[in-house]
């Protein structure tokens, strides 16, 4: 998978028990003209990207589990490899969440801040396309 700051990526999962799209660049993103708003929702905003990467790789531990015991079945292999691919992806998302904290803090106070924005934005780049 490869991601640009410009180009859209989606994940579709439940809040409330009927499918969504969230668009992850949205997410990540750092409106500067909102930066202190920003900062007041990112706590819970990570609090709930961990929450999925948590469950997402209970479920991971799970099949893994179940592979040790039915190895050859193609259908636990499957969904196991799907929720390896789910877990990497919000274990990305989470990193970059973390790192968009202290980014956010340092363009509060530095005069640096295009390329503060741009050593982000390679940051979130690099990660999601891991």
């Amino acid at each position: 998978m490869h991601v640009s700051m410009e180009s859209s990526m989606t994940v579709k999962m439940s809040k409330t028990g009927e499918p969504q799209e969230i668009d992850v660049l949205k997410e990540l993103d750092i409106p500067f003209s909102r930066i202190s708003q920003e900062m007041s929702y990112h706590p819970a905003r990570y609090a709930w990207w961990n929450t999925l990467r948590v469950m997402v790789g209970k479920k991971r531990d799970y099949l893994f589990k179940q592979l040790n015991i039915r190895s050859n079945d193609k259908d636990v292999w499957s969904k196991y490899l799907e929720y390896h691919d789910k877990y990497i992806l919000l274990t990305g998302i989470c990193d970059v969440l973390s790192y968009k904290e202290t980014t956010m803090c340092r363009l509060l106070k530095s005069g640096y801040k295009q390329e503060i924005l741009e050593d982000y934005h390679a940051y979130v780049i690099k990660i999601l396309n891991t």
